[in-house]
């Protein structure tokens, strides 16, 4: 069975493009990293809308959430009390400005979602591009980098069925001969 999910993941359904252009572009030291090692991802492509068997989600953009009258900005309240709205169609601004116990409300119910998330986010994609985020973070003291990539989805149905993946990581890599601070989450 692993050895046929495995086989079935790496059906080519797209390829993300490169972070930004190769060819002739001068770009910073940074964005050239980011782009030699610019991750290509694998996503086994859907027979149908709604199929089960397929990824329905591209990685997306963060501008998937704003500006769209149907998301909401909520602040999470104590009590039984409806959260209340901070902003509808939220912009970067009012995430910024936003309190650390405030959320997305996407359209739809996340315990039975059905196709409601997978219709909007395929409606949204539609005026966007698949993204992968790249960050660099520097250690002077030990004179190591790293490179990290970000993806985001706007809904995941694995992470509903099990609070054990949305706290899976993996270790950063740290070499033995660098005595400095330890890298956490």
């Amino acid at each position: 069975m692993a050895r046929r999910t495995l086989v079935a993941v790496a059906l080519v359904a797209f390829t993300l493009a490169p972070l930004a252009p190769r060819a002739g572009a001068q770009g910073s030291p940074e964005q050239e990293l980011a782009d030699r090692y610019a991750p290509i991802m694998l996503l086994k492509q859907q027979t149908e809308d709604c199929d089960s068997d397929g990824e329905p989600y591209q990685p997306a953009p963060v501008e998937i959430v704003f500006g769209d009258p149907e998301v909401f900005l909520k602040t999470h309240d104590e009590g039984d009390a409806a959260d209340p709205v901070t902003a509808i169609g939220p912009a970067a601004p009012d995430l910024a400005r936003a309190p650390a116990n405030a959320y997305f409300d996407l359209p739809g119910k996340p315990r039975d979602a059905g196709c409601t998330y997978e219709r909007h986010s395929k409606q949204r994609m539609a005026e966007l591009t698949p993204t992968a985020y790249a960050h660099i973070v520097v250690d002077s003291q030990c004179g190591q980098l790293a490179l990290q990539y970000w993806f985001y989805y706007s809904f995941k149905r694995l992470a509903m069925q099990s609070h054990a993946t949305t706290r899976r990581r993996s270790a950063p890599w740290r070499s033995r001969a660098c005595r400095g601070p330890r890298p956490r989450w």
